[in-house]
């Protein structure tokens, strides 16, 4: 069965950005009366009538004086010219001298540069590192330090393939080594007592610093918890697992911040390269793998995003002591937020002749998964929000030889979410989903359709 491009959460933008517009001002005033006073006039008294007296004869216009001729004006000084003002001395930039921990093409990393990025997780975070982090450069940290890991073990790996999620050409070793390859930093190793962050440089200095960032994140936790025993309950019960989405999405959360301080010119560079799987990539291990792949490092963010939002950096260290225990705490943040937890069903009940393989969760990221050809992205979002629980069982019996089986049962909220979900699983995985008359469904991949 080939999937289609995954979607399994709402993609929210990394860094939330808030803005207010200008606000509306109305200025406010009074009419101001100007009140003219009027004055009061007296009444004249009567002015007695007096006999004129003879006019006098005018004398002799007198000879004017001559007009004294004005002094010349004295001519003015020439202003002098200013002395031009002296221009300042450029600011001499400050040259690092601080020893070089990494050299790429053209460019290096000092130990200001790693100073400067310790300094950025700590502002972010809201924690300090109890002692300095070191920094090495392996150029195959797949090769030279995580050659025995793998992402996909052998369990997953069948479940994956019994509900069709994996095209039949696909090799579980190939796609532990393409994961292999695909690590570009790593988080932690002891050095004498001191921890050491491992990065394999990359193209540009940015980008080799947003996974420096990451895995500096990666250590400050390790600092402040010191045993991965001192994190909540967690585990790969459910797939892809909840709990290290949770351990991958903070120091995600705390290096999209850090690439966002950058000019966007710059981040442009850098941003399609930082997916584990990038879409050029994805007919090398198949569109279900890559979304796993890919699911705690992107899909996984919005959980950090959220927690952050409404409980601060204290919130972080918070979802690592209890980290989610189900993709649907995940998927939607509130769920986690609100302590909201599902209860898994009891096991279905096998065919008499079959051999029992192993058993698990589904939960709503691989329900999703199987969804993506027959749904949107938003019409799966609201019908998964009504999840309720799941429990699968994996079997062969002697007609199915060595092909593994899957018997499988969904409880959603309503009877109605749990119809329009047996109806899309009878078109994306098999004919035989059948409804108990409760907003229960069940389904088995080796079963006939039910006559």
């Amino acid at each position: 069965m080939r999937v289609g491009p995954i979607l399994l959460a709402i993609v929210l933008v990394c860094g939330a950005c808030s803005s207010s517009g200008p606000r509306d001002q109305r200025a406010e005033g009074s009419d101001v009366a100007e009140l003219t006073a009027t004055p009061s006039e007296p009444t004249a008294s009567p002015v007695a009538t007096v006999t004129p007296a003879p006019t006098a004869t005018p004398s002799p216009t007198a000879t004017p004086e001559p007009t004294a001729t004005p002094s010349p004006t004295a001519t003015p000084s020439p202003t002098a010219t200013p002395s031009p003002t002296a221009t300042p001395s450029p600011t001499a930039t400050p040259v690092d001298t601080t020893p070089v921990l990494m050299e790429g093409n053209s460019w290096v990393i000092t130990e200001a540069d790693l100073a400067r990025m310790a300094a950025f997780v700590e502002t972010v975070h809201e924690l300090e590192f109890t002692a300095p982090v070191v920094l090495e450069s392996d150029d195959d940290i797949g090769a030279d330090v995580a050659r025995s890991i793998e992402l996909f073990p052998q369990d997953e790996f069948r479940l994956i393939a019994a509900l069709g999620l994996i095209d039949a050409d696909i090799d579980r070793e190939v796609l532990n080594q393409f994961r292999r390859d695909r690590i570009r930093g790593l988080c932690c190793v002891d050095r004498g007592g001191r921890l050491a962050v491992i990065v394999e440089p990359r193209p540009t200095k940015l980008e080799t610093e947003v996974i420096i960032v990451h895995e500096l994140v990666h250590a400050l936790h390790r600092q402040h918890l010191a045993t991965g025993s001192d994190l909540g309950e967690g585990g790969g019960f459910e797939l892809p697992s909840p709990f290290i989405a949770a351990v991958e999405s903070i120091p995600q959360l705390v290096a999209f911040r850090y690439l966002e301080t950058f000019p966007q010119e710059e981040r442009d560079l850098v941003e399609p390269e930082l997916p584990i799987v990038t879409p050029a990539m994805v007919d090398l291990v198949g569109e279900v793998p890559a979304a796993m792949l890919n699911f705690a490092y992107f899909t996984a963010v919005p959980l950090a995003e959220a927690v952050f939002a409404e409980r601060g950096a204290a919130g972080l260290l918070e979802l690592l002591r209890a980290p989610p225990t189900t993709t649907e705490q995940v998927l939607y943040p509130d769920r986690w937020l609100s302590g909201e937890n599902r209860v898994s069903q009891a096991a279905p009940i096998l065919p008499s002749d079959a051999t029992y393989v192993d058993e698990g969760r589904l939960g709503v990221a691989m329900l999703g998964l199987l969804l993506d050809e027959v749904s949107t992205a938003g019409a799966r979002r609201a019908l998964l929000s009504e999840w309720t629980g799941d429990r699968w069982a994996m079997y062969r019996t002697p007609e199915t030889g060595d092909a593994d089986c899957l018997s499988v049962v969904v409880e959603m909220d309503s009877v109605e979410a749990a119809a329009k979900l047996a109806e899309l699983l009878g078109q994306a995985v098999t004919p035989s989903v059948v409804l108990d008359g409760q907003p229960r469904l069940r389904f088995d991949t080796c079963a006939p359709a039910p006559s």
